[in-house]
C-alpha cells in the first residue's frame, strides 16, 4: 500500500508540474507577448489574469466535486479540457486568441489542486508533508517556465515549441491518471450526497477559519508583483530577459525545497499559526528589498532576495493543512473555499496593477498596493487560532 501511495505522488507531481509551466508561461513571457502582440500594460495584466478567470470561480465546485464523483474522475475529465486550452495557446496569434485560450486552460486546470490533496489525504495520514511535496512541484513548473522561455527564444527565436513539449507531457499525464490513478483507504468520501449550498455552509460555518480564508486571500493579492517580475527587472533592475528570466526562476526554484521545509519546520514546531506569520513577514520585507533596490544592482543581489523570497513564500501551503485539519473529512468545499478567495483577489490584482502603472507611469502606486495587501494578511494571520494536531489525533 505504500508503494501505491508513492506512485500515486508522483503521478500527481508530474500533473502539477506541467499545470504550473503551462500557468506561469504568461508571466514568463510578458516582454515578448507585450512587443509580439502590441500589448499595453492593462492588456498585459489582463491576459495574466484570464487564466484565473475560469480557475477561481470553479474553486468551489472543486470542492465539490471531490466530495461527490470523487478526485480520480475529476481530473481525468477536467485535464482533457485543459490540453484543449494549451493547444489553442499553441495556435494563436493576438490578444484575443490567446485571452480566450488562457481562459480555457485555466478552467481545465481549475479542480486539480484541490483534488489531488483529497487524493493524496486518502493515501497518507501525514497530510502535510504528502501536500507539501506536491506543493513543491510548482516551483519545478513555474521555474521551468521562467528560465526555459528566455532560452528557447535567445535558441530558436520562438516561445511555442516548449508549449508543444508541454501539451506532450499533460496528454503523457492523462493516460497516466486513466491507468494508474486510485483512491487509497484514509478519509475518502464525506458528503457524496451533499449539494454546494450545505457543504458551502458548513465551510462557513467554521467562523475560526474566516481569518484563514481572509490573510489567504490578501495574500495572493499582494503576489500579483511576482507575475510582473520578468518586466519589472528589465525596467527597474536593468536586467536583461534572459537575466530577469533567471532571478524569476530562482524564486521559483526555492519553492520547491520550500514548500518541503516549511511543513517540516511546522511540524516540528507542533504549530501551523507561528511558522505562517513569520514567514509573512519576512516576505513582506523582502518584497520591499526588491523594490528598493537600485537600478544597476547586480543579477547576484536580486537572485539572493528572489531565493530568500521564495523559502518565505512556500509558507503558502500551511494554510491548506489548517484548513484539513480544522474540517477532516467535510475539507473539500472549505478548500475550495480558501482557493476561490486566494485567486479571485489575484485575478483582480493583475489587471489592476497593471492599470495603475498605465495611470501614473511607474510602478510607486502599484507597489505601495501590493505591500498594503500583505501587511493586513499579517494582520488577520495573528486574528487566526492553531489547527495543529499530533498525527495520532482523529479529524473531526
Amino acid at each position: 500500500m505504500r508503494g501505491r501511495a508513492y506512485l500515486t505522488l508522483s503521478i500527481l507531481f508530474l500533473g502539477y508540474v506541467t499545470e504550473n509551466l503551462l500557468r506561469s508561461a504568461a508571466s514568463a513571457l510578458s516582454p515578448i507577448l507585450m512587443e509580439e502582440f502590441g500589448l499595453s500594460y492593462s492588456e498585459m495584466g489582463l491576459i495574466l489574469s484570464a487564466f484565473f478567470i475560469l480557475y477561481t470561480f470553479m474553486q468551489l465546485v472543486s470542492g465539490v466535486l471531490s466530495e461527490t464523483i470523487g478526485p480520480r474522475r475529476a481530473i481525468i475529465g477536467f485535464t482533457l479540457i485543459s490540453i484543449l486550452g494549451g493547444s489553442l495557446i499553441y495556435l494563436s496569434r493576438g490578444f484575443y486568441s490567446f485571452f480566450i485560450a488562457q481562459m480555457l486552460l485555466g478552467f481545465g486546470f481549475s479542480i486539480f489542486y484541490i483534488n489531488s490533496v483529497k487524493l493524496l489525504s486518502s493515501w497518507f495520514r501525514d497530510g502535510a508533508t504528502a501536500i507539501g511535496i506536491l506543493s513543491a512541484a510548482s516551483g519545478i513548473g513555474s521555474s521551468t517556465a521562467y528560465i526555459g522561455f528566455p532560452i528557447f527564444i535567445s535558441l530558436l527565436g520562438s516561445w511555442r515549441l516548449l508549449y508543444l513539449i508541454s501539451l506532450i507531457i499533460l496528454a503523457l499525464s492523462e493516460v497516466l491518471y486513466l491507468l494508474l490513478l486510485r483512491e487509497g483507504p484514509y478519509r475518502v468520501g464525506g458528503d457524496s450526497e451533499g449539494r454546494l449550498s450545505t457543504l458551502l455552509l458548513r465551510a462557513l460555518n467554521r467562523r475560526e477559519l474566516y481569518p484563514i480564508y481572509v490573510g489567504y486571500a490578501l495574500m495572493n493579492f499582494g503576489w500579483v508583483f511576482l507575475s510582473w517580475l520578468p518586466k519589472y527587472l528589465m525596467e527597474n533592475g536593468g536586467l536583461t530577459y534572459l537575466e530577469a528570466g533567471f532571478v524569476s526562476s530562482i524564486y521559483t526554484i526555492a519553492g520547491i525545497p520550500g514548500c518541503i521545509i516549511i511543513p517540516l519546520i511546522s511540524n516540528r514546531m507542533r504549530s501551523r499559526r507561528r511558522p505562517l506569520i513569520g514567514c509573512s513577514i519576512i516576505q513582506l520585507l523582502l518584497l520591499i528589498a526588491i523594490m528598493e533596490t537600485s537600478l544597476g544592482s547586480s543579477q547576484s543581489l536580486y537572485a539572493l532576495l528572489a531565493f530568500l523570497l521564495g523559502l518565505s513564500s512556500s509558507s503558502w501551503v500551511l494554510p491548506f493543512s489548517m484548513i484539513t485539519e480544522m474540517m477532516g473529512r467535510g475539507s473539500g468545499v472549505a478548500l475550495g473555499l480558501l482557493n476561490f478567495l486566494g485567486f479571485l483577489c489575484f485575478t483582480l490584482a493583475s489587471p489592476l496593477y497593471g492599470y495603475l502603472i498605465d495611470l501614473t507611469g511607474g510602478y510607486h502606486a502599484s507597489n505601495l498596493l501590493v505591500l498594503s495587501t500583505l501587511l493586513l494578511s499579517i494582520l488577520f494571520f495573528l486574528l487566526s487560532t492553531e489547527t495543529y494536531r499530533s498525527e495520532g489525533d482523529d479529524a473531526d
